[in-house]
């Protein structure tokens, strides 16, 4: 099931509002650890004491969450990450811990890497409970019942994936598969695939998915809807006490170690909520719908792309706020949200706040208005980088956009009041302000604009070249120093997503959502040179919004074609893909993803291994002038 349908399971139990009953919809976005869910407590009025959004220096937020500020009593739907994905968590869980015990870790590490995935979105412990261990596992008894003894599953667990290193190892060796001369990778990439189907590493992951499935039996019949097989799609509640409301919630979106063992928080893929919630200073409750998102990364590849499921709020947000830490502003992730939000024509939404505003310090910056400068400038770079990339009236737009929708924060995990930090109040006070304008109706006026198809084939060919340019030193299919190849752990992982059809991405791995920026960014400088106009040649602001609306329009149907292309109908490829074994494998799973994948389905000219696919390019044109004739626009 894709992100789209569990985005409908919960607006079909807990509808949010319409285009026509003045709510407006914000989505979020930042780096993790920036401040994305404290600014939302501050909105929200849930900053003294009540702990929702949960909050960290880590990843915290995982889940897409969406808060409807409305007023009457409290409702919420939570829903479930599906069964195939959970188990794909546990699996690689396992598999990680006991290739730990085979590179002789500390007991310590073993146990860390079944209880965190390495990506941190998948927190075994918020289910199991924190063991009692010290330095060395424990002994279990043979009579000790393991179910919820958090300690015994541990400590038994370690003992069974002893066994299981040791003989795949015999094997191996045995078998003739491992010397004393096999390089340690190799040795990894063989192991690795043996024990995702060792018979004990099955067991393992079975009995896991049971104790998973044990905890969420414990929430009351009534409350949770089911699949077939007994699996939960959502869990829904109603009531009127807004502490005892919030106290329900912790189960679904806390993270307070004292709840381990009673929170479902890592099974949860999405969790919408409804409320009159407010600030204490503001009049009335707001009547937006808040939406907040994973965390961006720290370090995005050379092919900066966002997770689709942030791209597809773009076109339902009618704001976009933009979280970065003051103390290192603009680093790569902001900046390459900032980049991606304008190219897909969403210029005209973008709000930046700053947080840590009081940590900025040092001995060049001796008063509020040099730190205020210092933070400023970092963003007019941006700009000016943007604007050499995508254009100058691009660039004019934000800028006109930032002059009155940047803020400057600080202590946000305060309760901030006039007379605490006269300054951040003020800021909070106007930006909850903003979200409420509404925008104004777009006219496109009466001259439009004209292309021409050739130069449409070249910008698509270009950006479908660069993505597999891109790709296939990413996957070590060629070499490059400035990208570092993917490790081949990572890969396998993407695959197995790609597969089951339970996730379009991998920690930064995003074939797709690659693909999506590749052909905005390549469109986005399409559209701003058209060929000519109907008439009178207009000024910029009137350009820039025909670019706007042509690149949103068209961007909504390119992630459906993209969608469809690389993740509903290649599944059997992918999972060809992730079942490689043997001597080799790593390098050959690379090579079926490039040559087998994403090169036939992707590239143009080099033929598609799908019966009624029509050649890819083409199929974006058509898209493009399908969409630009929905809004008068021509082409040559």
């Amino acid at each position: 099931m894709s992100g789209e349908t569990f985005y409908g399971l919960r607006e079909m139990v807990l509808p949010g509002p319409s285009q026509t009953t003045g709510y407006r919809t914000i989505l979020v976005i930042g780096t993790t650890g920036a401040g994305k869910s404290t600014l939302i407590r501050q909105l929200m009025g849930t900053t003294d004491g009540e702990a929702f959004p949960a909050t960290s220096a880590s990843k915290t937020t995982v889940a897409e969450t969406e808060l409807l500020l409305a007023p009457g009593d409290f409702y919420a739907v939570a829903t479930f990450m599906p069964l195939i994905e959970v188990q794909a968590y546990i699996e690689e869980n396992v598999v990680a811990a006991a290739l730990a015990f085979f590179d002789d870790r500390p007991a310590a590490e073993i146990r860390s890497r079944l209880l965190d995935h390495v990506d941190q979105r998948f927190r075994l412990r918020y289910l199991l409970g924190e063991p009692q261990l010290g330095e060395h596992p424990v002994t279990v008894a043979p009579d000790e019942p393991l179910s919820g003894n958090t300690t015994a599953i541990v400590s038994e667990i370690h003992r069974l994936l002893e066994e299981a290193v040791t003989n795949e190892v015999e094997v191996m060796v045995t078998a003739g598969a491992a010397t004393a001369e096999t390089p340690e990778e190799e040795l990894h990439v063989l192991l690795k695939d043996r024990l995702a189907a060792n018979p004990i590493v099955v067991e393992i992951v079975e009995f896991l998915i049971s104790e998973v499935r044990a905890r969420i039996e414990l929430l009351a019949p009534s409350d949770v809807v089911t699949s077939r097989d007994g699996w939960p799609l959502y869990w829904r509640c109603h009531e009127s006490d807004r502490e005892v409301f919030l106290k329900r919630l912790r189960t679904f979106a806390g993270n307070d170690h004292a709840d381990f063992g009673q929170l479902l928080t890592p099974v949860i893929n999405g969790l919408r909520v409804r409320g009159p919630f407010h600030p204490t200073w503001a009049r009335e409750i707001p009547y937006v719908m808040l939406l907040d998102r994973e965390g961006l990364g720290h370090t995005p590849d050379s092919v900066s792309s966002l997770p689709s499921s942030a791209t597809r709020a773009f076109d339902e947000a009618d704001s976009i706020i933009i979280v970065d830490n003051a103390q290192q502003p603009m680093q790569a992730a902001p900046v390459a949200a900032m980049r991606q939000i304008a190219a897909a024509g969403h210029g005209d939404k973008l709000i930046v706040c700053f947080t840590h505003f009081e940590l900025v310090q040092g001995p060049n910056l001796p008063s509020l208005d040099a730190r205020r400068h210092h933070v400023i400038a970092s963003v007019d770079q941006v700009l000016s980088a943007i604007g050499s990339e995508l254009g100058y009236p691009t660039e004019r737009l934000l800028r006109q956009r930032l002059d009155t929708n940047l803020y400057l924060t600080s202590r946000l995990n305060e309760v901030v009041t006039e007379q605490s930090d006269p300054g951040t109040f003020a800021e909070l006070r106007w930006l909850l302000g903003q979200l409420r304008v509404e925008a104004q109706p777009l006219d496109l006026g009466f001259s439009l604009p004209c292309y021409g198809l050739g130069k449409l084939h070249l910008a698509v060919e270009g950006a479908v070249a660069s993505y597999l340019r891109y790709w296939e030193l990413r996957l070590g299919v060629d070499n490059d120093p400035a990208i570092r190849p993917a490790h081949w752990s990572k890969v396998r992982a993407l695959c197995v997503r790609y597969a089951r059809r339970a996730n379009d991405e991998y920690e930064s791995m995003r074939p797709a959502g690659d693909l999506i920026a590749a052909l905005t960014d390549s469109f986005r400088r399409f559209a701003a040179t058209p060929d000519g106009w109907s008439g009178p040649v207009p000024d910029e602001d009137h350009e820039q919004h025909i670019a706007d609306s042509l690149t949103r329009r068209v961007n909504a149907q390119l992630r459906s074609l993209v969608n469809d292309r690389l993740f509903l109908d290649a599944a059997e490829l992918w999972a060809q893909a992730r079942d490689v074994t043997g001597p080799g494998a790593a390098q050959r799973r690379a090579d079926l993803v490039y040559g087998g994948i994403l090169r036939p389905l992707v590239g143009a000219g080099t033929g598609v291994p799908m019966a009624g696919y029509p050649d890819f390019v083409a199929a974006v044109v058509h898209t493009t002038a399908a969409e630009a004739a929905g809004l008068g626009i021509t082409f040559a």
